[in-house]
C-alpha cells in the first residue's frame, strides 16, 4: 500500500511539471507513455485506500491533458480498446466528449477530429 501511495505521489508531482496540453505530435502513440496506463487504472481501481485512489485518478486526469487536443485522438483510440473497467472508461468518454467541445470552438486549430 505504501508503495503504491509513494509511487502516484511521486507521478502526480512529475505530471504537474507538464503544462496542459504540451506533448505534440505522435508522442501518445509512445510506448513508454502507454505503460503508465494499465498500472495506473490498476491503482484507481483495485487500491483498497480512498486517497490513493483519488491521487491516481488525478494523475489519470493529469495525463489525458498532459497531450494536446490533437495528439489526445491516438491516445483515446488507444484507451477506448484496452480499458475494461466501466467507471474509468465512463470517465475518460467524459473527458473525450469534453475534449470534442473545445476542438469544436476552435476547429481550424483542431484538424485532426475532422
Amino acid at each position: 500500500e505504501m508503495i503504491s501511495f509513494k509511487a502516484v505521489l511521486l507521478l502526480q508531482s512529475l505530471l504537474k511539471r507538464f503544462p496542459e496540453g504540451w506533448m505534440e505530435d505522435d508522442s501518445s502513440e509512445n510506448p513508454d507513455y502507454l505503460n503508465l496506463v494499465e498500472p495506473l487504472v490498476n491503482i484507481i481501481v483495485f487500491n483498497s485506500v480512498e486517497e490513493v485512489r483519488m491521487t491516481g485518478l488525478d494523475c489519470y486526469k493529469m495525463f489525458l491533458n498532459m497531450f494536446s487536443a490533437n495528439t489526445r485522438y491516438s491516445l483515446y483510440k488507444y484507451l477506448f480498446n484496452t480499458l475494461n473497467h466501466s467507471g474509468i472508461l465512463g470517465f475518460t468518454v467524459t473527458h473525450f466528449k469534453n475534449t470534442l467541445l473545445g476542438v469544436f470552438k476552435d476547429k481550424q486549430q483542431h484538424s485532426t477530429y475532422t
